[in-house]
């Protein structure tokens, strides 16, 4: 016993704590094969793999070494085209003619930031593996209107029609349906359609589904033809959640609607409306079949069309619910106790309800995962942060300045810890003061991914403080093109090495050069970014932007010949059709 390395005396209760702070590529990559007792402990690993953030040298390794040992024991995999950003051809070049020989009991497959022509691609290589029954899409990028219909058929008919679950995040890219479609398979459905007049294909195409989670996505300025749609009832359909925040709702849209969910058991509604009777609670649930057991519902209702609006009367009608309600001169907003929905828009009158404490135990704690943060006339920064404080398991926040004026000194002196806060957007304008901000940052212990323009960017790392803490957490760095209308500072090639030095942890980039004239600034830019982030632990680089002829012909020659990759393991592709750079290291 005391022959053996210190490490190994530990228990393994402190290997599986130590495995939950690495990635699984990681875990796989350097404690797989050590030992008995190190491969037993890494059960979990074996059956649920993810190359999320998996550099190239490791995901060559793990392909040819260990898949072949465990491909077997996979149940769940996840292929991310985030960060290792071209993971899927070579994915598809070791598995795609055998995926059923490789991965005989693989259950569930997730993949995140797929084009359209790699997703049909993929898809195609599943076919008889037994036990598949489920597919989840993060960040689907988006389809062209032409193409989503012939998608969407070869996604709900891969491997062989045994697809059960088709789950497609709000982040992700539209789908269609035709007439015709009839995919008796499917019993569990998330997806986003275009527009309400899309729902009648919809639903006749999933006759057997059981939970359905819809999301409409296009505003709609014409009157809807909707209401004299023939809709197929959803017989079987049990948990139905729908979400449309483009369009005012009609109560008659709404009483259609419901006539096709004749034995609905959970319901729940997100929507926009200046129908009246849409915010009365006892109208709304006459509207009920005698199965519902479950309601939830969030409205934001425009009192245009009735003026007069008698707010005591609104609250009575919802006696046999528990309610938030908060209004204006036009504005009304309403929703069930407890939240239920993961978004949060942050206009005015949603301000009122959430930042106020009193409404701490509403369940916005348990469910929100994103908040928009739209700081307008009325939604000072105390009162944002108010509401953030009330979201404690947010994940994604989106921060938009628009309108300088207003902005007014915080009131609350902290935040809770935001422990699952990971990403931070920053649009709009430029703020003046930062704290916060500065606050946000100092609540999100596990933050990795910073969103924002270079105006914004230069003026963040101005604040020491911010710059201290960001360098020691941000892995992932956007930096998106300049609001045109607004910016004044330009992405150079000589701010490149100061970037670098503020963010020593960064793995992956993403930089829109589109603002450059001629392709040999872009080129001369990206040899600079690329000699700049030669130190850092680099996996992935997207550069939006044109470049010469034969760095887009002959790519990885070029960036061999004309770069600091002359040395490094990598793999690259240039895209005409987007002008993007996607460069796997």
């Amino acid at each position: 016993m005391n022959d053996l390395p210190t490490f190994e005396l530990l228990p393994d209760e402190i290997f599986l704590e130590i495995y939950r702070y690495l990635l699984c590529s990681d875990i796989l990559y350097s404690f797989m094969n050590l030992n008995q007792r190190f491969t037993r402990t890494l059960a979990h690993y074996r059956y649920h793999l993810t190359f999320h953030k998996t550099s190239i040298d490791k995901f060559h390794s793990i392909c040819t070494t260990i898949i072949p040992q465990i491909g077997f024991q996979i149940r769940s995999l996840v292929l991310d085209c985030c960060y290792s950003v071209i993971q899927h051809p070579l994915f598809i070049r070791y598995f795609g003619d055998k995926m059923s020989l490789i991965f005989p009991n693989l259950e569930r497959i997730s993949l995140v930031s797929y084009q359209s022509e790699q997703l049909q691609a993929f898809l195609q290589t599943l076919n008889n593996l037994q036990s598949l029954v489920e597919i989840q899409l993060y960040s689907l990028f988006p389809i062209e209107e032409s193409q989503q219909l012939s998608l969407s058929r070869v996604l709900f008919q891969a491997n062989n029609h045994r697809l059960t679950t088709i789950i497609i995040d709000d982040h992700s890219s539209c789908l269609t349906f035709d007439t015709a479609d009839r995919y008796l398979n499917i019993i569990r459905l998330q997806v986003k359609i275009t527009s309400l007049t899309d729902l009648p294909n919809l639903f006749s195409a999933f006759p057997n589904v059981q939970s359905l989670h819809l999301t409409i996505k296009e505003s709609e300025t014409v009157p809807s033809e909707f209401i004299r749609s023939t809709l197929t009832p959803l017989v079987y359909l049990k948990d139905f959640e729908f979400h449309s925040f483009g369009r005012n709702w009609d109560f008659n849209e709404l009483a259609h609607l419901l006539i096709a969910l004749p034995n609905i058991e959970i319901f729940s509604l997100f929507l926009f409306g200046d129908d009246e009777p849409l915010i009365y609670g006892t109208l709304i649930s006459s509207l009920f079949p005698s199965t519902l057991r479950q309601f939830h519902y969030a409205i934001h209702y425009t009192s245009y069309r009735s003026p007069e609006i008698d707010d005591e009367a609104i609250i009575s009608s919802w006696s046999s619910y528990r309610i938030a309600y908060a209004q204006d001169d036009k504005d009304r907003f309403l929703h069930t106790i407890p939240w239920r929905f993961t978004q949060v828009h942050c206009l005015p009158l949603t301000n009122q309800i959430i930042g106020d404490e009193k409404h701490s135990m509403n369940g916005y704690d348990r469910s929100v995962e994103q908040v928009d943060l739209r700081l307008e006339k009325n939604a000072t920064c105390g009162k944002s942060l108010a509401i953030l404080s009330q979201c404690r398991r947010v994940r994604e926040l989106i921060i938009g300045l628009q309108d300088k004026s207003e902005e007014k000194q915080t009131t609350i002196s902290s935040l809770p810890r935001l422990s699952r806060l990971i990403q931070i957007w920053l649009y709009g304008l430029i703020p003046s003061d930062l704290s916060f901000f500065t606050m946000i940052l100092k609540s999100a212990p596990n933050l990795f991914r910073l969103d924002l323009s270079y105006e914004h960017l230069s003026r963040v790392l101005e604040n020491e403080q911010i710059c201290q803490i960001l360098s020691q957490r941000i892995t992932s760095l956007a930096i998106f093109e300049n609001d045109p209308n607004s910016s004044t500072i330009t992405l150079k090639e000589e701010h490149l090495p100061r970037i670098a030095s503020f963010f020593p942890k960064v793995q992956d980039i993403y930089v829109n050069l589109a603002h450059l004239i001629g392709k040999n600034s872009s080129d001369s830019v990206l040899i600079c970014l690329l000699k700049s982030f030669e130190h850092h632990r680099m996996i992935g680089l997207c550069v939006d932007a044109e470049f010469c002829e034969q760095m887009t012909k002959d790519t990885e020659r070029w960036l061999r010949e004309k770069t600091v990759l002359s040395q490094r393991s990598f793999y690259a592709e240039y895209c005409n059709k987007l002008n993007r750079l996607l460069v796997w290291l």
